[in-house]
């Protein structure tokens, strides 16, 4: 109920449902901070997640997409929230970080403008970064990374037009 009533822009009746629960699971407190998350409440939801912990209640791989979704939601992306929290998954939690979680840590810092440590990541996963990583990494890079970038979406999803229109504008940049 609370991420159906948060879908349809019911914010306060996702919260009411979240409020009279009588007992709340992970499922129920990842709900919740999706839900500020998608209405834009990014320090709610952090806040939200920090309470879920003093609860008691042990978050799962969902609960870390939603509250990195919520730190790189937020205005100015809060970077380091999300790495803090990164840094405590498997740490504190026993939560392997996926290719998902990874994908989001790469979009905050394309957003931050930091392609540098962008790149690093994506070579340092411990997968084959995919089509959206590239594409982040285009979409934030000066032209010396986005020939590289541009090259990898391709090669990745031949039928993308962005990696061919971001290239040429790099090259065009070049001349």
């Amino acid at each position: 109920m609370i991420s159906a009533y948060s879908t349809n822009s019911e914010l306060p009746k996702s919260v009411a449902a979240f409020n009279s629960a009588p007992q709340k699971n992970v499922v129920a407190w990842s709900a919740m901070i999706s839900a500020y998350a998608r209405h834009g409440l990014h320090s709610d939801a952090v806040r939200t997640f920090s309470t879920m912990d003093l609860e008691g209640v042990r978050p799962n791989k969902i609960t870390f997409l939603n509250v990195l979704d919520a730190c790189g939601s937020a205005r100015r992306g809060e970077l380091a929230t999300a790495l803090d929290h990164c840094s405590s998954m498997a740490a504190d939690f026993d939560v392997e970080m996926t290719e998902e979680h990874y994908v989001c840590v790469v979009d905050m810092l394309a957003r931050a403008r930091i392609p540098g440590d962008c790149r690093d990541l994506m070579q340092h996963m411990p997968f084959q970064p995919g089509v959206v990583a590239w594409t982040n990494l285009l979409l934030s890079s000066g032209h010396h990374h986005q020939l590289d970038a541009a090259k990898n979406v391709a090669q990745l999803d031949s039928k993308l037009a962005i990696p061919y229109v971001l290239w040429s504008n790099a090259r065009a940049r070049e001349s």
